[in-house]
């Protein structure tokens, strides 16, 4: 195990040094409740419960929060996720953006790939390629030079499509499929307390910090999602790195999975104050409390990259602290040995 993480190690220092060719100093991390980007930037990745871009970005911007305003252009990729999100700025290469509503206004060198409740292309926007949207309600009002696929609820065209337009009515999701699909991962969190309740101590250990380390820890699961996903993405496109990276994927997935059950357990454990233990009241406790956040107009979008992300990172430090621990008695025996 230590082997092979060592080894994820080097391949995502690798891969992120010599296949994205950007140097790990060029990119600048921020988050906060509130940010404004008022200042020229490299590579950017920004979260915050409202973000606003109103310089340019050389290279590729990365954002989350409740509300996204991007005001100025970006050269390289977008990548954007949130409650609201107003793209204004031109995009010098392909544009993926999720959220709740989506304005997207400005011109994308390649393609565009969005989701959401209401996703609009508005009039002075024109886009170099294919456009592909799933949506309740979809409009374009500006002008695509390639294919337009849409699926969801409704789809207008006021605008030009050079190229074919396609849309298939239906429904994102089924009657309350959120409702069950949180249902189901309440009993997943049942039978891990039943059959490895050890795992919520532990990660309850590591995230029930405060202050500037509950900060760090929130970043680091944030930084460590992405900086997965990338290793991930490039290990497929490599035939020798597909089974590397169907391995990890799998754990990845598990991780992201897991870490808001963690989170909802450390929030019952923290409100209630029982002399009793019950770690089934904490963990329901804590799961309604965060089901009814994550519904929150706006700020919901947030919360769950928060809690996601401080999920990831106990996660994270357990398997550090694990490491160590083996390493440890694997000395001692080594000593005993001799």
């Amino acid at each position: 195990m230590g082997r092979f993480i060592s080894f994820t190690r080097f391949l995502t220092i690798l891969f992120l040094t010599l296949a994205l060719a950007i140097p790990v100093a060029s990119i600048e991390i921020k988050s906060g409740g509130r940010i404004v980007i008022e200042q020229p930037k490299e590579d950017l990745i920004v979260s915050g419960g409202r973000v606003i871009v109103s310089a340019p970005i050389k290279g590729d911007l990365i954002v989350a929060g409740g509300e996204v305003e991007v005001l100025d252009n970006v050269g390289g990729d977008l990548i954007a996720t949130g409650g609201r999100i107003d793209l204004r700025g031109d995009v010098g290469r392909k544009l993926i953006v999720a959220g709740g509503s989506v304005k997207i206004s400005g011109h994308v060198e390649k393609f565009v790939i969005a989701s959401g409740g209401e996703v609009t292309i508005g009039e002075t926007s024109k886009i170099n390629g294919d456009v592909l949207v799933a949506g309740g309600k979809i409009e374009n009002r500006g002008v695509v030079d390639g294919n337009f696929t849409a699926f969801g609820g409704s789809f207008e065209n006021k605008g030009t499509i050079i190229g074919e337009q396609i849309f298939k009515k239906a429904k994102i999701l089924p009657p309350y499929f959120s409702e069950i699909f949180a249902f189901g991962f309440l009993i997943l969190g049942f039978l891990l307390i039943r059959f490895e309740s050890s795992w919520f101590e532990r990660v309850n250990a590591e995230i029930k910090v405060r202050g500037i380390e509950l900060m760090k820890r929130i970043l680091l699961g944030f930084v460590g999602i992405i900086i997965s996903g990338i290793v991930i993405v490039l290990l497929l496109i490599t035939i020798i790195g597909i089974p590397s990276a169907l391995l990890i994927l799998a754990a990845f997935v598990i991780a992201l999975l897991l870490s808001n059950v963690f989170v909802s357990y450390t929030i019952g454990e923290t409100l209630i104050s029982s002399k009793k233990q019950n770690p089934y009241l904490y963990l329901i406790t804590g799961f309604v409390i965060l089901f009814i956040a994550f519904k929150l107009p706006y700020i919901g979008d947030l919360i769950r990259l928060i809690t996601t992300s401080l999920g990831f990172a106990g996660m994270v430090y357990v398997l550090r602290d694990w490491r160590k621990s083996r390493e440890s008695r694997k000395s001692i025996k080594n000593i005993d040995e001799t």
